[in-house]
């Protein structure tokens, strides 16, 4: 074996290693969730964070928890907790320029009123 077989070998079993404790810690955290439904604790907390942890290395895993961020999201905005992405100035809006009132680069568009505007 040659030093580049090697190394390439060495990284291999690195990122192997790497992958198997993510998968192992992710896994410990969703079963301590799980015994948290029972137990006194944040399991709603706990699982979601194993999950999470998981999505990392495993895209099922990923995709699960973008479902669990968007119902945490709808159930914040039932409660009050949050603002429904209709009123919500900083997500999903139309950029109108600087929130400081001036006007854009662009001379086109600019928010100043002129002297025919003012008569």
């Amino acid at each position: 074996m040659n030093v580049k077989n090697l190394a390439n070998l060495a990284l291999t079993v690195w990122r192997h290693a790497n992958r198997v404790v993510v998968i192992v810690i992710g896994l410990s955290v969703v079963l301590i969730g799980i015994a948290l439904i029972v137990l006194p604790g944040p399991a709603f907390i706990v699982i979601p964070a194993g999950i999470a942890i998981l999505g990392t290395e495993l895209v099922w895993a990923r995709r699960l928890f973008k479902r669990i961020k968007q119902s945490f999201r709808e159930a914040a905005i039932t409660v009050g907790l949050a603002n429904s992405p209709e009123r919500d100035d900083d997500e999903g809006s139309v950029d109108l320029g600087p929130k400081d009132g001036g006007g854009s680069a662009d001379p086109s568009s600019s928010n100043r009123r002129t002297e025919t505007d003012r008569t």
